[in-house]
């Protein structure tokens, strides 16, 4: 009982210290994990909840596409979808990585 009481508290604590804005996370987990390109795309992802369907739509784009950046096939996004990739995610067009 008490194992349960401890978890639930360090639970409790680790969630506190965790930003809930979606935009923040991925702004701290990319910093962190030095995420870039298509493990950036798909983390951000994830944190705003959204299938790749979901993000093709808000980007005008395809979900095959999103799925092909992610998996870093082929070549990256063009700056159209890199412009709107960056304020979905909340983050500046070179943090993505594909600019030089």
């Amino acid at each position: 009982m008490e194992r349960q009481v401890r978890y639930r508290q360090m639970k409790e604590r680790h969630l506190m210290e965790e930003p809930q804005d979606p935009k923040v996370r991925i702004r701290q987990e990319r910093e962190r994990l030095k995420l870039a390109r298509g493990k950036l795309i798909r983390r951000a992802r994830e944190l705003l909840g959204l299938s790749q369907e979901e993000l093709a739509l808000k980007i005008n784009g395809a979900a095959i596409t999103v799925s092909r950046w992610e998996r870093e096939v082929d070549q990256g996004p063009n700056l159209f979808h890199q412009r709107h990739l960056a304020a979905l995610f909340g983050l500046e067009v070179e943090e993505l990585g594909y600019l030089q």
